[in-house]
């Protein structure tokens, strides 16, 4: 009886071996399963995004105000019209093209920042950094420079995904 229970006991282990042993393909077919899936899904989603590219979303405009003015005068009106407001460079991207600012620009963000930073040195607008973003206004007048630091391209926290 013993003998017969030693040859069961080896026979178990031997089955356990092989399942534990088709366990690991079966887990080795699952992972390139799975990588192949994350490929595939990457794939999908950049085609997705270059086919969005193609398509021309009409902007929603609320009025025709800044059809026919300079950038800088877009800016100071939207500034005028909400004064004491600190706004982003994405929201005066926004704000003037949502009020008819015509543009052609690839990167109309990146334009945006170079704007600003431009009416700054001039002395039109004022900035100030907070947060790691920077927030703009009318420049008062009489108001002195601003917190001492340059704004630049670098330092505009929201100028990836944010502003184009």
């Amino acid at each position: 009886m013993k003998e017969e229970l030693l040859r069961l006991q080896k026979l178990r282990q031997e089955e356990r071996q092989e399942i534990a042993r088709r366990l690991k393909e079966i887990d080795e077919d699952l992972a390139s399963i799975e990588r192949v899936l994350v490929l595939a899904e990457r794939q999908e989603r950049e085609s997705n995004q270059s086919q969005l590219s193609l398509i021309k979303r009409p902007r929603r405009t609320k009025s025709n105000k800044f059809v026919n003015v300079t950038f800088r005068e877009a800016v100071k009106q939207l500034f005028a019209d909400d004064p004491g407001r600190f706004w982003t460079p994405k929201e005066i991207k926004e704000g003037v093209l949502s009020h008819g600012y015509p543009t052609k620009s690839k990167n109309f963000g990146a334009t945006v920042r170079s704007q600003l930073q431009k009416m700054r040195e001039d002395e039109v607008v004022s900035a100030t950094k907070t947060n790691d973003v920077w927030l703009y206004s009318a420049k008062e007048k009489g108001s002195t420079t601003d917190n001492g630091e340059e704004p630049n391209h670098g330092d505009v926290g929201e100028r990836s995904s944010q502003l184009t």
